[in-house]
């Protein structure tokens, strides 16, 4: 496969709230839980380090078993409006985006 780079496209209402950095285990959001999304490869990238998963999508029963069985610190929430998902991408330090791919005019499913 042929990696490709996608600039920053993150707009000015993105902007990050300020907040306390914890630079020693930092919270890293993930949207999305369809298969191409690779949620899979997030939980198995992220398996010995120190930090917190945010996951905006519904678990299937094989996610929560990888979550536990790589034992990772994560949260899970659903059913977000727009502007709910604006503060989760402000209130993040990192966001995992390792999608197989993006269609790119909404990439939030």
């Amino acid at each position: 496969g042929q990696t490709v780079i996608i600039n920053n496209p993150i707009g000015k209402e993105f902007a990050r709230i300020k907040k306390e950095n914890n630079i020693d285990c930092p919270t890293i959001l993930h949207i999305g839980t369809a298969w191409r999304k690779n949620l899979q490869g997030s939980i198995k990238a992220l398996c010995g380090l120190n930090c917190k998963l945010r996951i905006i999508g519904r678990l299937k029963q094989e996610y929560l078993d990888l979550l536990s069985q790589n034992k990772i610190d994560y949260t899970n929430i659903t059913g977000l409006s727009d502007e709910q998902v604006l503060k989760e991408y402000a209130n993040c330090d990192i966001v995992s985006f390792p999608s197989f791919y993006v269609r790119f005019w909404y990439a939030n499913n």
